[in-house]
């Protein structure tokens, strides 16, 4: 339990970013920001625990505590859609997700891992909206940037996945074959190396093993 709990999703993995507020002033109701302050001082001094049962349900209930006193307090869905994933509790997440995804409604990677999740659930159908959604965010990302910077690869990189995802794999796994071949830092060729020949079910599987 408790695999890089903190901002461990596989979006977190690619593109560098955190989903937290940190470092914003936060207005909402102290409560909830107390209770996931406790949970991650909890996560970061106990890891002997991190099998412990009783003890996941416990930082759970704290984390549900948090969400029920400030609905809109983005950091405490974090932590729990990374429990919900990690015990499988798929359509919790899918819940959850949606959160995350009316907080920050112009977020890619919240609409790529919403899909994702509808995917699970087998709703290809909204699945292949919030994809469709999240490559369009991307593109207007790409269009922008002036300088290629490590952080536009990482862009291009989850574009590809998501058009993997989207069922157009020929042009996602080229996509990913020419940034594998262009990149001169070996550290970010070889976060590459296991999407390479990777198909829509294998994407959803490592998302669902790295979270």
């Amino acid at each position: 339990m408790m695999k890089k709990i903190i901002s461990s999703c596989l979006f977190a993995i690619f593109l560098g970013a955190s989903f937290s507020v940190a470092g914003q002033s936060y207005h909402g109701d102290p409560k909830a920001k107390l209770l996931c302050d406790s949970v991650t001082k909890l996560l970061s001094k106990t890891r002997e625990r991190a099998h412990d049962s009783l003890f996941d349900a416990s930082i759970m209930n704290l984390l549900e505590q948090a969400t029920a006193s400030d609905t809109d307090y983005y950091p405490a869905y974090e932590e729990v859609i990374n429990y919900q994933i990690e015990y499988r509790q798929y359509q919790g997440a899918l819940s959850t997700a949606k959160e995350m995804a009316r907080l920050k409604s112009g977020s890619a990677e919240n609409l790529a891992r919403l899909g994702l999740l509808y995917d699970v659930n087998n709703d290809s159908v909204h699945a292949h909206l919030c994809y469709q959604s999240a490559v369009r965010i991307y593109d207007v990302m790409l269009d922008t940037v002036k300088v290629k910077d490590r952080s536009v690869l990482q862009i291009e990189v989850w574009r590809a996945l998501v058009l993997i995802l989207l069922g157009n794999e020929s042009e996602g796994r080229n996509d990913l074959d020419h940034l594998y071949n262009e990149a001169s830092e070996g550290s970010f060729k070889q976060s590459l190396e296991k999407y390479l020949h990777a198909g829509r079910k294998d994407v959803i599987a490592i998302f669902l093993k790295t979270s």
